[in-house]
């Protein structure tokens, strides 16, 4: 099976026969929020669950998009995630740059299994989503 990517979908194809997949990426979607006017971004995987969000706001819009690169960068390495329990006993990931500062934050798991398992799909969608600016209201 070897895959290829084209816009927003993966086409995967079995080498062994002519069948061919394809499914639909993840997405960055970033925008400006009206009420602190600052720029934030959101990975959404296919059915549109939140993957990570930007851990803080930044002052510009190429800020923010410098913030999805540092993401596509950081997130297919093991090394550049936290694992925690949040305050609300939910469970967490975050992802962190080389330098070991914050740049985005799960949304809260009922179970260790179900973070695990948004950390291995932040891994395999986060470099290769395509990115979007959020029109409207956004945060």
């Amino acid at each position: 099976m070897y895959c290829i990517f084209f816009n927003s979908a993966k086409v995967l194809r079995d080498t062994n026969s002519s069948k061919i997949k394809i499914k639909e990426m993840s997405t960055y979607y970033f925008g400006q929020s009206s009420r602190d006017l600052k720029w934030y971004f959101r990975l959404k995987d296919n059915n549109n669950e939140i993957i990570l969000a930007s851990t803080e706001g930044y002052e510009t819009k190429q800020g923010c998009l410098s913030g999805i690169d540092s993401v596509k960068k950081h997130s297919p390495f093991d090394t550049s995630y936290k694992l925690f329990t949040g305050a609300d006993a939910k469970f967490y990931f975050s992802l962190h740059a080389a330098n070991g500062e914050k740049i985005g934050k799960s949304e809260g798991y009922n179970s260790a299994q179900g973070r695990d398992k948004g950390k291995e799909n932040c891994k395999k969608e986060a470099p290769y989503a395509s990115v979007k600016e959020a029109t409207g209201s956004f945060v």
